[in-house]
């Protein structure tokens, strides 16, 4: 109950052992009283059937003779009697036939005799007989009393009930203060000890023992309980303080925070990162004591941690001397032992320097992958080009041979045809015809002896400091003249600064001319052709684009092997991109080629800046 929730212990005690014995008493004297006050409304009643008996007695020759005077004189004989309210005599009809009634009492006599009523709606003691002689009915008497004296003995009962209900009380109320002096003195005793441990953390005071009693055993448990739990807490700060030495002593921000999102506990780094005091932390917000900015930072994953799941992130927090650095934290929610998160621990470690590490260990195997592809890609060319090299010299070894075999006998034919050609007018037409069929492929037989020739050249040819930019706009002059008007147009884009190189102006122009041209056949429509010209790391790099069709992959991959051509029908012999090849590869440089279907082809030349 409320009004208990304040009062001592003792006073409690007082007041059950007085409320115990007053209630008990009060019940008891109650009943005595109820039953006091029936037995004695009994005994009235039973008077004043008495009284009605031999009233009805006398009135039984005034009923038989109908002498109603005789009836009222019988009748007022109850005059002497203060009970009696009023009285009657019925005849057997029910009439009445005298009636009686004192001072202030006038009309509570029923005109009419109800056999078996009780009562009738007036107060006080009702009495209804039947008068009988000779065994038959003869009339009836009615009686009416007051009730005063039930009254009157009921209030002079009540005052004694209240007389020693108030001495009852008071000795009740002394005792119970002694008794619950004597069973709550212990307990306070007991109480006070509680309370000066937990006010002083004093764990080396004990509670006194007064009696051997259920209260002696409940304060050797105490007693016992302190000591245990006195050991158990110089443990646990002997584990706090070995706690907050090694975690004062990690690089890492430590905290407890709990479901409100206040921090419990910070360890010292958290001084060195915010100069904030762990003692300054504890209690507050997040929010409160780091700021909005670095909160809303780190809310989505704070609120999943207290959500009850292991959070692992990363992110950038600012030091308060070293700047924005990058972060690793780590959110491991507390469960209580219902299964309900109560907070979260929290470890945050700085990773910038391994970041940095890992980004600058990135950094070098990107570097080290683009050596290595680089490397591996220039071997494949040199690889490949040592092969090129070897197959060229082995075919230009074989094709000089065949031509110095075959120019011999190619020359006699074409001087027989120029001395037949003097008899031009003397033969028929038909023959006229086939002798300049063969004049004209014995002449495309000497220009591929004289390319094949050319291609099996192996001495070097005579090379001086020159501007390519100057040899460049030479050679498409030169190929503008066999391309014609119209079809192809040519647009230069050169490093406005000289490129020297040393080379060989006419060999470089053919190579150049060459790519012109098989730009130029790449397509039956409009065709545009870019060179540009750039020097990079001392290199001079000059690129040949076009618009064309592209070359496929299975073709590309072939552009530079010797004889290989797709435009037999026209007559080509397959040798202009591997002269242009060995050409600037006996210059030093490089040619590649890259291609896209639909696209254009590029062709791209380095060469070495000043280079031999």
């Amino acid at each position: 109950m409320n009004i208990f929730r304040h009062t001592s212990l003792q006073r409690k005690l007082t007041w059950v052992i007085l409320l115990t014995a007053v209630t008990t008493l009060l019940l008891a004297v109650m009943a005595l009283l109820v039953l006091e006050i029936s037995e004695f409304k009994d005994s009235l009643s039973r008077e004043i059937r008495s009284v009605a008996g031999v009233i009805g007695a006398n009135s039984k020759a005034a009923l038989e003779f109908d002498d109603g005077k005789a009836g009222t004189q019988t009748l007022s004989v109850l005059h002497d009697d203060p009970r009696i309210i009023s009285a009657a005599l019925y005849t057997a009809d029910g009439r009445v036939f005298a009636t009686y009634e004192s001072e202030g009492s006038q009309g509570t006599v029923p005109m009419r005799y109800q056999l078996g009523a009780s009562r009738d709606g007036n107060s006080g003691i009702l009495i209804r007989e039947p008068i009988y002689h000779d065994g038959r009915t003869v009339g009836a008497i009615m009686i009416r009393a007051a009730d005063r004296q039930v009254y009157e003995r009921l209030e002079r009962q009540l005052l004694i009930v209240l007389v020693v209900l108030v001495i009852s009380g008071a000795a009740a109320y002394f005792i119970a203060a002694f008794l619950g002096n004597v069973i709550s003195r212990p307990i306070l005793s007991l109480a006070s000890t509680a309370e000066h441990i937990s006010l002083h953390n004093d764990y080396s005071v004990r509670a006194i023992k007064e009696s051997d009693d259920e209260t002696g055993m409940l304060v050797d448990s105490f007693n016992q309980m302190v000591t245990e739990i006195g050991q158990k807490t110089a443990a646990l700060r002997d584990s706090e303080h070995q706690l907050r030495l090694i975690t004062d002593s990690l690089p890492v921000l430590i905290s407890y925070v709990d479901a409100e999102g206040r921090y419990q506990f910070n360890n010292a780094a958290y001084e060195s990162w915010f100069n904030k005091l762990p003692a300054d932390l504890k209690g507050r917000s997040i929010r409160d004591a780091l700021g909005p900015e670095i909160y809303d930072s780190f809310e989505a994953h704070v609120r999943t941690a207290l959500s009850g799941e292991l959070v692992r992130f990363e992110g950038r927090l600012t030091h308060a001397r070293h700047g924005p650095r990058y972060i690793a934290g780590l959110l491991v929610p507390d469960f209580d032992y219902r299964q309900q998160v109560r907070g979260y621990f929290s470890l945050i470690t700085d990773i910038s320097d391994r970041k940095q590490a890992e980004d600058d260990l990135k950094l070098l195997n990107e570097q080290l992958e683009a050596r290595v592809v680089e490397r591996t890609r220039q071997l494949k060319d040199s690889q490949e080009r040592l092969r090129n090299s070897e197959r060229l010299a082995s075919i230009g070894t074989l094709a000089a041979g065949i031509a110095h075999e075959i120019r011999n006998p190619l020359n006699s034919i074409l001087l027989i045809t120029q001395v037949a050609g003097r008899y031009r007018g003397e033969v028929p037409k038909p023959i006229r015809d086939m002798f300049e069929s063969v004049t004209t492929e014995a002449k495309r037989c000497a220009a591929i002896i004289k390319n094949v020739l050319l291609f099996a050249k192996a001495e070097r040819t005579e090379r001086t400091l020159q501007d390519v930019n100057e040899v460049i706009k030479h050679a498409v002059d030169l190929a503008k003249s066999y391309l014609g008007p119209g079809k192809t147009e040519v647009f230069l884009h050169l490093q406005d600064d000289p490129l020297p190189a040393e080379l060989n102006s006419t060999e470089f122009e053919q190579v150049l001319i060459n790519l012109i041209n098989n730009a130029s056949e790449s397509s039956p429509g409009q065709v545009r052709i870019d060179i540009s010209t750039v020097e990079i790391d001392q290199k001079v790099r000059i690129t040949v684009s076009d618009n064309g069709p592209g070359i496929p992959e299975d073709i590309l991959k072939h552009i530079f092997d010797p004889f290989f051509s797709t435009k037999r029908q026209k007559g080509n012999t397959g040798l202009g991109l591997s002269l242009s090849h060995g050409i600037i590869a006996d210059h030093g440089g490089i040619m590649n080629v890259e291609s896209t279907v639909g696209q254009g082809t590029t062709f791209t030349i380095e060469l070495g800046a000043n280079a031999a």
